[in-house]
């Protein structure tokens, strides 16, 4: 049975939701040369503005997000987590202080902590276990869709909008160019967030609730959904651990700019044009076979038939994220990345299918959660932080190509072997859930 329009049409909000997270996140790394000239910053202060500042609220709100997810109405809670962001970038253009700026990132980042945990469980509930994948697939492509956007247009945008004369807003007065670009960032945010509130908050049809015990209201109490995760680690750890490789190797694509500059001699304005067409390229071709090669090891009958499609995909990223920081030229360099970006594709898109087959519609924004707040704070502490360090110990600024495979290599051959011995486990896993999926159900008519 094919989806009603409208809920593909929903989907397609959700793409456009999280190509908006990316390029918010993506915005304060194209201005941060006039904000510290403006505002006096430091390097320090800068890092904070890039990194803690947004992954801090991003991480610690994740779960009270995905626990309001399972029990209200998960499109008011994502249409008011985009307002919250996009007012929070807006205030960004009004700062006239480290602090003020520093306070908006950390509410972005509290918005964005609600996207993943509202957006999954609402899809799950939208489309059957073998038609989920495609869903799944349009919603990622919006954040290679995000970040391509920010490489091909941020960056003349920036520098043609910091041509313009200073603008002068009522009530507040002259505001600097980089302050106009936040300002300007933000509405279109809100008018997603209103249309947000028109996509169909679908019944949550897969509940264990009645099965393993839930409250007067239906809803399972955060305890017991933490206990149904954690009772089940056996499942979830290949899943974890091939994800948090995936996304660790992924944010070594942060030293690409660097690494082309040093080994291949291109300048920032080269890299950024061929980054943003592969982004965009690759993007177009992968979510949508990553999405179609998912749902055909469902519908074959394969209850593992996700978790196979993110072993392919982590099987390419790993040999081509050592290959290419190594190539003989940049031009060998940017087929790499091309495939680098093909196999996360995958994994973009078979991580979170394989998380909703082990989950039940009433623990799954709680899990999901849980789930990215692991990853998140796993990518950071192991992302681009050992390449620097590895430079810095070479004592060579041109070794970064070497530091990056070294680091590839160190995350993805493990994580390639602990995905590959967990197989058995992720199976009885989701069979495990299906079987309390359909007790709870018989629970429910007996009552």
């Amino acid at each position: 049975m094919t989806a009603p329009r409208r809920i593909w049409l929903a989907v397609g909000l959700l793409f456009l939701a999280q190509a908006l997270s990316h390029l918010d996140r993506f915005l304060p790394s194209l201005l941060i040369g006039p904000i510290k000239a403006d505002l006096g910053l430091n390097d320090f202060e800068v890092g904070l503005l890039l990194g803690p500042a947004f992954a801090v609220f991003y991480c610690t709100m994740a779960l009270p997000a995905g626990y309001l997810a399972d029990r209200y109405s998960r499109r008011k809670l994502l249409a008011g987590a985009i307002a919250i962001w996009c007012v929070m970038t807006m205030l960004a253009g009004l700062a006239d202080s480290f602090g003020l700026l520093l306070l908006s990132r950390l509410g972005v980042g509290l918005g964005e902590a609600a996207l993943t945990p509202c957006a999954l469980s609402l899809i799950s509930d939208w489309f059957d276990r073998s038609r989920r994948p495609r869903a799944v697939a349009l919603m990622m492509a919006g954040t290679t869709f995000g970040s391509a956007m920010a490489f091909l247009c941020g960056g003349p945008l920036v520098a043609y909008i910091v041509t313009l004369p200073p603008m002068t807003l009522p009530l507040v007065g002259t505001v600097e160019h980089w302050q106009s670009v936040f300002l300007l960032a933000g509405p279109p945010g809100l008018l997603l967030a209103a249309a947000m509130l028109t996509v169909p908050e679908p019944p949550r049809t897969e509940r264990i609730g009645a099965a393993i015990g839930e409250d007067a209201a239906h809803h399972i109490p955060l305890g017991a959904a933490l206990r149904f995760m954690a009772s089940r680690w056996r499942a979830f750890l290949p899943l974890v651990v091939g994800n948090a490789g995936s996304l660790s190797i992924g944010t070594l694509s942060l030293w690409n700019t660097a690494l082309f500059e040093r080994s291949f001699g291109w300048d920032v304005r080269r890299f950024g044009v061929t980054a943003g067409l592969i982004y965009l390229g690759v993007g177009l071709v992968g979510y949508p076979l990553a999405g179609w090669l998912a749902s055909r090891q469902l519908k074959a009958g394969r209850a593992d038939g996700t978790l196979r499609v993110f072993l392919l995909g982590i099987s390419i990223v790993v040999p081509a994220t050592i290959f290419y920081p190594l190539a003989p030229s940049g031009g060998w360099a940017a087929v790499g990345f091309a495939f680098f970006m093909l196999g996360q594709c995958l994994c973009g898109t078979a991580g979170p299918s394989s998380l909703t087959l082990l989950t039940s519609s009433d623990v799954r924004s709680t899990v999901t959660a849980v789930y990215f707040m692991i990853l998140s704070l796993v990518s950071l502490v192991i992302g681009p932080l050992p390449v620097g360090l590895l430079v810095d110990a070479f004592g060579d600024p041109a070794s970064l190509g070497r530091a990056m495979a070294i680091e590839a290599a160190v995350i993805g051959v493990p994580a390639i072997v602990v995905l590959v011995l967990g197989f058995p486990a992720f199976r009885r896993g989701v069979a495990e859930v299906e079987q309390l999926i359909a007790a709870s159900a018989r629970k429910e008519t007996q009552a």
